[in-house]
Protein backbone atom coordinates (compact mmCIF):
# COMPACT_ATOMS: atom_id res chain seq x y z
CA UNK A 1 0.00 0.00 0.00
CA UNK A 2 1.15 3.45 -0.96
CA UNK A 3 1.32 5.78 1.76
CA UNK A 4 4.53 8.34 1.46
CA UNK A 5 4.81 10.54 -1.52
CA UNK A 6 7.84 9.46 -2.41
CA UNK A 7 6.56 5.56 -3.03
CA UNK A 8 3.68 7.42 -5.63
CA UNK A 9 6.01 9.26 -7.88
CA UNK A 10 8.10 5.87 -7.94
CA UNK A 11 5.16 3.87 -8.44
CA UNK A 12 3.67 6.31 -11.41
CA UNK A 13 7.29 6.96 -13.11
CA UNK A 14 7.74 3.07 -13.02
CA UNK A 15 4.49 3.01 -14.65
CA UNK A 16 4.82 5.66 -17.22
CA UNK A 17 8.79 4.78 -18.25
CA UNK A 18 7.31 1.03 -18.22
CA UNK A 19 4.70 1.46 -20.77
CA UNK A 20 2.18 0.30 -18.64
CA UNK A 21 -1.96 1.81 -18.72
CA UNK A 22 -2.81 4.10 -16.15
CA UNK A 23 -6.33 4.02 -16.39
CA UNK A 24 -7.64 7.06 -14.03
CA UNK A 25 -7.22 10.26 -16.06
CA UNK A 26 -6.00 12.57 -12.81
CA UNK A 27 -2.67 9.93 -11.96
CA UNK A 28 -2.02 9.93 -15.42
CA UNK A 29 -1.50 13.84 -15.26
CA UNK A 30 0.06 13.31 -12.40
CA UNK A 31 2.72 11.12 -14.25
CA UNK A 32 2.83 13.77 -17.12
CA UNK A 33 4.16 16.00 -14.28
CA UNK A 34 6.66 13.67 -12.65
CA UNK A 35 8.51 13.74 -15.74
CA UNK A 36 8.00 17.27 -16.44
CA UNK A 37 9.54 18.20 -13.00
CA UNK A 38 11.85 15.44 -13.08
CA UNK A 39 13.51 16.13 -16.25
CA UNK A 40 14.43 19.86 -15.05
CA UNK A 41 15.90 18.40 -11.93
CA UNK A 42 17.77 15.93 -13.88
CA UNK A 43 19.61 18.55 -16.07
CA UNK A 44 20.56 20.16 -13.03
CA UNK A 45 22.05 17.05 -11.76
CA UNK A 46 24.10 15.52 -14.68
CA UNK A 47 25.99 19.00 -14.09
CA UNK A 48 26.40 19.18 -10.89
CA UNK A 49 27.91 15.83 -11.52
CA UNK A 50 30.07 17.16 -14.10
CA UNK A 51 31.67 19.35 -11.74
CA UNK A 52 32.48 16.67 -8.91
CA UNK A 53 33.29 14.11 -11.57
CA UNK A 54 31.72 11.76 -10.66
CA UNK A 55 31.65 9.09 -13.32
CA UNK A 56 29.10 6.32 -11.74
CA UNK A 57 26.80 8.79 -10.76
CA UNK A 58 26.76 10.79 -13.86
CA UNK A 59 26.03 7.61 -15.65
CA UNK A 60 23.08 6.42 -14.38
CA UNK A 61 21.68 10.35 -14.07
CA UNK A 62 22.47 10.28 -17.80
CA UNK A 63 20.83 7.26 -18.36
CA UNK A 64 17.27 8.33 -16.52
CA UNK A 65 17.59 11.44 -17.92
CA UNK A 66 17.13 9.43 -21.74
CA UNK A 67 14.06 7.66 -20.28
CA UNK A 68 12.39 10.71 -18.82
CA UNK A 69 12.43 12.38 -22.67
CA UNK A 70 11.31 9.75 -24.45
CA UNK A 71 8.69 8.50 -21.73
CA UNK A 72 10.44 4.51 -22.05
CA UNK A 73 13.56 3.32 -20.34
CA UNK A 74 16.97 4.29 -21.92
CA UNK A 75 17.86 0.17 -23.00
CA UNK A 76 14.10 -0.19 -24.45
CA UNK A 77 14.14 -2.05 -27.91
CA UNK A 78 11.60 0.35 -29.14
CA UNK A 79 13.68 2.93 -30.55
CA UNK A 80 11.93 4.02 -33.44
CA UNK A 81 8.79 4.81 -31.66
CA UNK A 82 10.92 7.95 -31.01
CA UNK A 83 10.60 8.97 -34.84
CA UNK A 84 7.68 11.49 -36.10
CA UNK A 85 4.37 9.60 -36.97
CA UNK A 86 5.16 6.05 -35.48
CA UNK A 87 3.97 4.56 -32.46
CA UNK A 88 3.28 1.19 -30.84
CA UNK A 89 1.20 -0.34 -32.61
CA UNK A 90 3.90 1.10 -35.91
CA UNK A 91 7.24 -0.14 -33.59
CA UNK A 92 5.84 -3.43 -33.18
CA UNK A 93 5.25 -4.34 -37.06
CA UNK A 94 8.91 -2.22 -37.97
CA UNK A 95 10.32 -4.35 -35.41
CA UNK A 96 8.79 -8.05 -36.54
CA UNK A 97 10.34 -6.67 -40.46
CA UNK A 98 13.65 -6.41 -38.81
CA UNK A 99 13.42 -2.29 -39.47
CA UNK A 100 13.04 -1.51 -35.69
CA UNK A 101 16.68 0.40 -35.45
CA UNK A 102 18.25 3.47 -36.93
CA UNK A 103 20.33 1.76 -39.11
CA UNK A 104 17.83 -0.60 -40.97
CA UNK A 105 15.35 2.68 -41.22
CA UNK A 106 17.99 4.23 -42.85
CA UNK A 107 19.04 2.05 -45.51
CA UNK A 108 15.49 0.95 -46.12
CA UNK A 109 13.59 2.08 -48.95
CA UNK A 110 10.43 4.68 -48.27
CA UNK A 111 8.35 2.05 -49.99
CA UNK A 112 9.79 -0.62 -47.91
CA UNK A 113 8.02 0.77 -44.79
CA UNK A 114 5.12 1.76 -46.39
CA UNK A 115 4.43 -1.51 -47.05
CA UNK A 116 5.10 -3.01 -43.93
CA UNK A 117 2.81 -0.20 -42.23
CA UNK A 118 0.23 -0.25 -44.88
CA UNK A 119 0.55 3.21 -45.64
CA UNK A 120 0.43 5.38 -48.68
CA UNK A 121 3.49 7.68 -49.94
CA UNK A 122 5.41 10.04 -48.49
CA UNK A 123 4.59 8.27 -44.87
CA UNK A 124 8.07 6.00 -45.42
CA UNK A 125 9.39 9.30 -46.64
CA UNK A 126 8.65 11.42 -43.88
CA UNK A 127 9.72 8.83 -41.61
CA UNK A 128 13.04 8.66 -42.62
CA UNK A 129 12.84 12.61 -42.71
CA UNK A 130 12.14 12.21 -39.17
CA UNK A 131 15.26 10.01 -38.50
CA UNK A 132 17.82 12.56 -40.28
CA UNK A 133 16.80 15.24 -37.90
CA UNK A 134 17.61 13.44 -34.50
CA UNK A 135 20.18 11.24 -35.38
CA UNK A 136 23.66 13.04 -35.82
CA UNK A 137 25.51 9.59 -36.55
CA UNK A 138 28.50 10.21 -34.67
CA UNK A 139 31.88 8.63 -35.49
CA UNK A 140 34.22 8.14 -32.31
CA UNK A 141 37.90 8.53 -32.59
CA UNK A 142 40.79 8.65 -30.32
CA UNK A 143 44.77 8.96 -31.06
CA UNK A 144 47.41 9.09 -28.31
CA UNK A 145 50.32 11.42 -28.13
CA UNK A 146 52.60 11.08 -24.53
CA UNK A 147 50.04 11.43 -22.10
CA UNK A 148 47.78 13.22 -24.48
CA UNK A 149 44.50 11.56 -25.42
CA UNK A 150 43.10 13.58 -28.43
CA UNK A 151 39.48 12.53 -28.92
CA UNK A 152 37.45 13.64 -31.76
CA UNK A 153 33.65 13.30 -32.36
CA UNK A 154 32.50 13.99 -36.04
CA UNK A 155 28.61 13.36 -36.69
CA UNK A 156 28.03 12.05 -40.40
CA UNK A 157 24.88 13.60 -40.45
CA UNK A 158 23.77 17.45 -40.41
CA UNK A 159 20.72 17.04 -38.45
CA UNK A 160 18.19 18.59 -40.92
CA UNK A 161 16.14 20.50 -38.25
CA UNK A 162 13.14 22.75 -38.57
CA UNK A 163 10.03 23.29 -36.25
CA UNK A 164 9.25 22.89 -32.36
CA UNK A 165 9.36 19.22 -32.68
CA UNK A 166 13.26 19.17 -33.27
CA UNK A 167 14.09 21.53 -30.54
CA UNK A 168 15.50 18.53 -28.96
CA UNK A 169 18.84 16.91 -29.24
CA UNK A 170 20.98 19.80 -29.77
CA UNK A 171 23.44 18.27 -27.51
CA UNK A 172 25.23 15.32 -26.26
CA UNK A 173 27.45 14.87 -23.53
CA UNK A 174 31.35 13.35 -23.81
CA UNK A 175 33.14 11.33 -21.03
CA UNK A 176 36.14 10.35 -20.89
CA UNK A 177 37.51 7.63 -18.37
CA UNK A 178 40.20 5.62 -16.99
CA UNK A 179 40.06 1.94 -17.04
CA UNK A 180 39.03 1.91 -13.43
CA UNK A 181 36.33 4.41 -13.92
CA UNK A 182 38.18 7.69 -12.93
CA UNK A 183 36.46 10.61 -14.92
CA UNK A 184 39.26 12.22 -16.79
CA UNK A 185 37.06 14.51 -19.46
CA UNK A 186 33.57 15.72 -19.57
CA UNK A 187 31.57 18.32 -22.00
CA UNK A 188 28.26 18.25 -21.43
CA UNK A 189 27.41 20.47 -24.45
CA UNK A 190 28.70 18.89 -27.11
CA UNK A 191 27.10 20.38 -30.06
CA UNK A 192 25.47 17.74 -32.39
CA UNK A 193 26.29 19.71 -35.20
CA UNK A 194 29.83 19.99 -36.79
CA UNK A 195 33.20 18.30 -35.60
CA UNK A 196 34.81 18.35 -31.78
CA UNK A 197 38.03 17.75 -31.17
CA UNK A 198 38.61 17.41 -27.25
CA UNK A 199 42.55 16.59 -25.43
CA UNK A 200 42.51 15.13 -22.15
CA UNK A 201 45.78 14.29 -19.92
CA UNK A 202 45.88 10.91 -19.33
CA UNK A 203 47.67 9.81 -15.62
CA UNK A 204 50.25 7.74 -15.61
CA UNK A 205 49.60 3.86 -14.79
CA UNK A 206 46.68 4.49 -17.11
CA UNK A 207 46.17 1.04 -19.38
CA UNK A 208 42.90 1.90 -21.34
CA UNK A 209 40.57 4.91 -21.40
CA UNK A 210 37.01 4.64 -22.07
CA UNK A 211 35.15 7.59 -24.57
CA UNK A 212 31.51 7.74 -24.44
CA UNK A 213 29.05 9.88 -25.84
CA UNK A 214 25.70 10.25 -24.36
CA UNK A 215 22.30 11.66 -26.60
CA UNK A 216 21.04 14.21 -24.22
CA UNK A 217 17.17 13.52 -25.18
CA UNK A 218 17.24 10.42 -26.62
CA UNK A 219 17.67 6.46 -26.24
CA UNK A 220 19.71 4.32 -28.42
CA UNK A 221 22.12 6.90 -29.84
CA UNK A 222 24.80 6.05 -26.96
CA UNK A 223 28.61 5.28 -28.43
CA UNK A 224 31.14 3.70 -26.96
CA UNK A 225 35.22 3.56 -27.60
CA UNK A 226 38.11 1.95 -25.46
CA UNK A 227 40.92 3.35 -25.75
CA UNK A 228 44.53 1.09 -25.24
CA UNK A 229 46.98 3.48 -23.61
CA UNK A 230 50.33 3.02 -24.16
CA UNK A 231 53.46 2.75 -21.97
CA UNK A 232 54.58 6.40 -23.06
CA UNK A 233 51.25 8.14 -20.87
Amino acid sequence: RIQANWEKIYVLLQAVLGGLEIKDPSLRQEGQHILSGLGRVLSGLVHSLIDKQLYAPLVAALQLQQSVAQKTWFDSSELVRQLEGVGQKFTALLTNARLGTFEAIQQAGAHRIEAVLNRRPPFGTKVKESLSRIWPEFELSAQQKGRTLTVVANPRNSLKRSGKRYRKGLYSVLLVSTDKRALLFADGRLPNTGRSEKSVTVPAGTQAALVQLFSVDYIGMNLELEVQVSAAA
